[in-house]
Order: structure tokens, then C-alpha cells, then sequence
């Protein structure tokens, strides 16, 4: 399950969102472009407790949260204004016990989950910044997931499949269908995808071992380079994970944030 995820602002600022130990729904973000944060405080007026949880941007610059409930149910909650407040918590429809959303070439958000089934299913917004399709299987069988956006538009999605193998499938063309499952190299518990400024995809994953590897595309919209390992600050040492979640800034030429929970079950922060 998803625990801690992180988008840019429409001023682009970063906000985090996580599930705290006591099941609690909290968001941290800075107070301006890389500089000091906030401090974390619950998602709405009243605590909302969640299992899992993803976000995505809306065409217009309002972060949108989606979270599965302590009953499995979707729900999500958005922003009322591009770096604003939040409306409150709405059902979306279907339950899940993971889950991700990615942005389509044409500002419509679609959002990917692993049913109570492990199965796949998807769901789209209709119009950018609009309403939603409803559930539609995806096929295929996770337990984990991520999206990334290829640079000529097209939605990749990554999974563990219940296998610990790792999958990705990817739209045939932009705001289209999708091509069905094919293997990568690696494999694991959990994982999380960006996009660079040159248009390749970045990916982290937490391998079988705990240890955080990273992988990226050798060039837009085409293969893979190979799985690394994250190391800590400490020669000779990997780091080790729980969660991951990564943001690709554009701030500093080719620095990601890492943002993952360690063995400690505290959040914790990286560039790399």
C-alpha cells in the first residue's frame, strides 16, 4: 500500500501527503519553492483515515488526492483553487487496496487501482478537470503500482505483480488504449515514477531486500537503462525503505527528491 506521495504546486511548490502509524491522513509543503516546510497537519477539517493513497494534477493546476478508506472504498478530495484549499472528501466509486493516477496528453486524469481481487482496473475523467467514466478492469494482477507519462504523451503504467515481478503496460497512443503487459527487470514491494526535463521516465522501487534501486529510460518514449542502487550518505551502505515517493523538480539539473519511510517507520527525505 501507498503511504506517502508528493506533487508540485501550481506555483511549484512541493506538497507531501501520507498516512501516519494511527492511520491519520496528513499533507507537509514548502512555504516557497525550496526552501522550509510548513509542518504537516491533517488533509480537511476533520482527521480522514486511509490505507493508500496517489495524487495527480488537474489541467488547471488543482492537486487532486485519491485514498482508499479503512473499507476499501475510493474516495478523493481536491484542491478548490490552484495552490488553495481543499474541498472535502468525496466517494469516487469502486474500492482498492492500491493505487495511482496519471495525467492523459489531454489534461483528463486517470486513476489505476489493484482491487480487493488484485486484479487492475482503471478510471478517467470524462473532461480535463470534469467528472468520472467509472471502474473498467485494465487486466492483469498486482500488488503494487505506478504511472509515469511518456514524453509524447502517452500513460506507462508500472506494477509488482503478485509474482514480485516487475510489469509495465502502456498506452498504444495518447488518450488511447493500452497494449497489454510486458516484463522489466527487477522486482519488489513497492515503486514510484517521474519524468525528467528531457522527457525519459524515472523509476523507484523498493526491491525484495528493502533497498531503494532506481532505473530510467536510455531516451524518450523507448527502453530501460538497468536497476541501481540508492546509496546513503555512508559509503557501502543502500538505503532502505518501507514506501517511496519521488518528485522530479527541474530546480537543480538532474537531482530527484526522494521522499520514503524507513525501517524506523519515520519520512524520511533524499536527492539523488
Amino acid at each position: 500500500m501507498t503511504r506517502v506521495v508528493a506533487a508540485l504546486n501550481a506555483d511549484e511548490r512541493i506538497e507531501v501527503f501520507h498516512i501516519r502509524a494511527d492511520g491519520a491522513l496528513y499533507h507537509n509543503w514548502e512555504t516557497f519553492p525550496g526552501f522550509s516546510w510548513f509542518g504537516e497537519v491533517p488533509l480537511g477539517e476533520v482527521a480522514h483515515f486511509a490505507k493508500a493513497l496517489a495524487v495527480g494534477a488537474n489541467q488547471d493546476g488543482r492537486l487532486e488526492v485519491f485514498y482508499t478508506g479503512n473499507n476499501n472504498a475510493l474516495y478523493h478530495n481536491w484542491q478548490t483553487a490552484p495552490n488553495g484549499g481543499w474541498a472535502g472528501e468525496t466517494a469516487l466509486g469502486g474500492s482498492a487496496v492500491a493505487l495511482a493516477v496519471g495525467a492523459n496528453q489531454d489534461g483528463r486524469l486517470e486513476v489505476f487501482y489493484i482491487g480487493t481481487d488484485d486484479a487492475l482496473y482503471h478510471n478517467w475523467q470524462t473532461a480535463p478537470n470534469g467528472g468520472w467514466a467509472g471502474e473498467a478492469p485494465l487486466g492483469g494482477f498486482a500488488k503494487a503500482l505506478a504511472v509515469g507519462g511518456n514524453q509524447d504523451g502517452r500513460l506507462e503504467l508500472f506494477y509488482m505483480g503478485t509474482n514480485d515481478a516487475l510489469y509495465s503496460n502502456w498506452q498504444r497512443a495518447p488518450n488511447d488504449g493500452w497494449a497489454g503487459e510486458g516484463m522489466l527487470e527487477g522486482g519488489g514491494k513497492a515503486l514510484a515514477v517521474t519524468q525528467y526535463d528531457d522527457g525519459t521516465i524515472g523509476l523507484v522501487y523498493i526491491g525484495d531486500d528493502d533497498a531503494l534501486y532506481s532505473n530510467y529510460q536510455r531516451a524518450p518514449n523507448d527502453g530501460w537503462n538497468g536497476a541501481e542502487i540508492i546509496w546513503d550518505v555512508n559509503p557501502g551502505t543502500p538505503l532502505q525503505a518501507l514506501d517511496v515517493a519521488v518528485v522530479f523538480s527541474g530546480r537543480l539539473d538532474g537531482i530527484l527528491d526522494v521522499f520514503y519511510i524507513g525501517l524506523d517507520n519515520s519520512l524520511h527525505h533524499t536527492e539523488w
